[in-house]
């Protein structure tokens, strides 16, 4: 039985004749497969991923050949459609984030025959290299939004993308010639044009829990309450004594007897608990009155005490009010004499070099790592720019992330302040040189104090959410299937 292969690619891209050269020609020639084609309209994202879904079935091979965008949409795809469908993913983009971090590469061309890609891709599904990754998934108010493999944002970093689409900076990014440094420069005009604006409004983050499956569980419960029911049928019934035969007279007698005996000892029992209850109760008074007199002492002492200590801490006090007055009265001749400045004393501490250095400190400009710290319940204030999350070792070829695709269940996130330059400076070097500033989290809910809108965009692909009150982002339930390079 033929196997199935789908190829997604975007016509209307600059490198759509390469796809067609590099992808499309060399998986038409591979045997004992069926190759068909899917086009990316012009569509939004949720449109074209639906359409591929309702083509996918299991054991298919998706291959994605495109930019970012194109990656996206093959990945939502392949996650709506709930069937065992595996990806692979070829770059030919900007910045094919998903092709590195899946380390695919393009054919290469040998002999007047491109070597690699679409074959190589193949040729590994077919033995068997495969792994499962686990993207992010996005909720907006409570309905699912979109899949994420590798990062998304809210706010500054996801409205900058839409400079993207100017069809100036489209046609030059359509030549070819303009990458990476075009790139910068292009959002970094766009950035000192905007950054005064507010981005994210006034709200809150909080941390999502984890809903845990309980199918398994419950399945093992039901199992072991069926044993035990069918151990109890099994038990053997007690049986049923028969009834005893009627007591004879000397029988009755003696029980007469027995429980006149009893009757003797309860009361003599009674007759000790009331002499002993008197007992205590006369050593209880006695002890009382001990109490009472020991306790007047102990009273009129500590009143005693108590005053001289009065006395002697109002002495010290004046004592110590007098050297204070001399010293201060010391300190201002000298401040009459000479140009020195006067001297704060709190307590015993001299706190004139405490001001020089706090008046030094704020003259510097803070360019750390721009990480908005979230107070009470986690309120951010108006002034936070940007919510990213991150899943992959790298975003946009600079910005470094993690291995968290690896992970079910954690991923990277964090809340920045972005619109002054040097916290965006400080913010870039820790994420180019370092890794991007947050922590590891199990899911985020973002709340606004009122509906608000605000831009969200994954992969680099957009959308201006409007009147959303509340953004939730965790990992997806099911994982990817991805072959892996």
């Amino acid at each position: 039985m033929l196997k199935k292969l789908i190829v997604v690619y975007n016509p209307r891209s600059s490198k759509h004749a390469a796809v067609a050269q590099e992808v499309l020609d060399p998986a038409r020639k591979l045997s004992g497969w069926l190759v068909g084609k899917y086009e990316v309209k012009a569509a939004g994202l949720r449109e074209n991923a639906d359409e591929l879904a309702k083509i996918l079935n299991d054991g298919d091979l998706v291959i994605a050949a495109g930019g970012d965008g194109t990656a996206a949409m093959a990945v939502n795809g392949v996650m709506r459609s709930g069937k065992d469908v595996a990806l692979g993913v070829l770059g030919y983009g900007n910045f094919n984030d998903l092709a590195r971090m899946l380390k695919a590469k393009r054919a290469v061309e040998y002999g007047g025959e491109y070597v690699g890609g679409v074959t190589e891709i193949v040729g590994r599904y077919e033995a068997g290299k495969l792994r499962e990754i686990y993207p992010l998934e996005a909720k907006v108010d409570g309905k699912h939004w979109r899949y994420a493999p590798c990062y998304l944002s809210l706010g500054l970093f996801a409205e900058s993308t839409t400079v993207f689409d100017e069809p100036e900076v489209r046609d030059k990014l359509k030549t070819g010639k303009k990458h990476l440094l075009f790139s910068i420069w292009t959002l970094a005009r766009w950035y000192f044009r905007n950054r005064k604006r507010e981005f994210l409004p006034e709200g809150r983050m909080v941390a999502a829990r984890d809903v845990l499956e309980v199918k398994a569980v419950e399945s093992k419960k039901t199992g072991n309450e069926k044993r035990l029911s069918q151990k109890e049928d099994k038990k053997p019934q007690k049986k049923v004594k028969p009834e005893k035969k009627a007591d004879t007279k000397l029988q009755q007698e003696l029980k007469a007897v027995k429980t006149e005996k009893d009757a003797e000892q309860k009361k003599f029992k009674a007759l000790l608990r009331a002499a002993k209850k008197q007992q205590l109760l006369e050593m209880k008074s006695g002890a009382r009155v001990k109490m009472l007199k020991a306790g007047t002492q102990t009273k009129a002492r500590l009143a005693v005490a108590k005053t001289e200590t009065r006395a002697k801490l109002l002495d010290a006090k004046l004592k110590t009010q007098d050297k204070m007055s001399t010293l201060g009265k010391k300190a201002r001749e000298k401040h009459i004499k000479s140009d020195v400045p006067e001297i704060i004393i709190e307590g015993a501490e001299v706190v004139e070099q405490r001001q020089k250095n706090k008046n030094k400190g704020s003259n510097k400009k803070n360019i750390a790592c721009a990480v908005e710290k979230l107070g009470e319940k986690g309120n951010f204030s108006t002034g936070a720019t940007d919510y990213i999350a991150v899943n992959s070792p790298r975003m946009a070829k600079m910005m470094r992330g993690g291995k968290y695709y690896r992970k079910p269940a954690e991923f990277r996130s964090t809340v920045v302040r972005l619109s002054s330059f040097w916290r965006l400076l400080g913010f870039m070097m820790c994420s180019v040189l370092l890794r991007v500033p947050g922590k590891r989290t199990r899911g985020d809910i973002i709340k606004f104090k009122q509906r608000a809108n605000v831009m969200i965009q994954a992969e680099g692909e957009y959308e201006m959410l409007e009147g959303v009150k509340k953004i939730e982002v965790r990992k997806a339930k099911k994982g990817l299937k991805v072959v892996w390079m």
